[in-house]
């Protein structure tokens, strides 16, 4: 299924393409992610748009997808939700702030 979480009507129509095919589902992974660039050499993004862009799709669009699938995922049996994140999570490093 084809899906934007940048977008609600991307997960309306994934929504409504799932329940024409099946009548529940047993298993959501939320496993995408982005991290969009801060420096644009086009100066139209700015870094604060660059990083409301990526929480929207990292979390917000996570969420929303997830509240979207709660009526089919609580008529299976044995509901899941995967939540998948990058080793850049768990990984130390020094940050450069002149690269923000």
């Amino acid at each position: 299924v084809a899906l934007d979480l940048s977008s609600d009507g991307s997960i309306s129509e994934a929504i409504k393409t799932i329940e024409q095919s099946y009548d529940h589902i047993d298993v959501l992974v939320n496993n995408a992610g982005v991290m969009l660039q801060t420096v644009h050499s086009d100066g139209v993004t700015t870094k604060r748009q660059a990083f409301q862009n990526s929480f929207n799709i990292n979390i917000t669009g996570s969420a929303l997808i997830t509240d979207a699938c709660i009526p089919l995922l609580s008529k299976s049996s044995l509901p899941r939700i995967l939540f998948v994140s990058s080793t850049l999570g768990s990984i130390t490093t020094r940050l450069d702030s002149s690269n923000l």
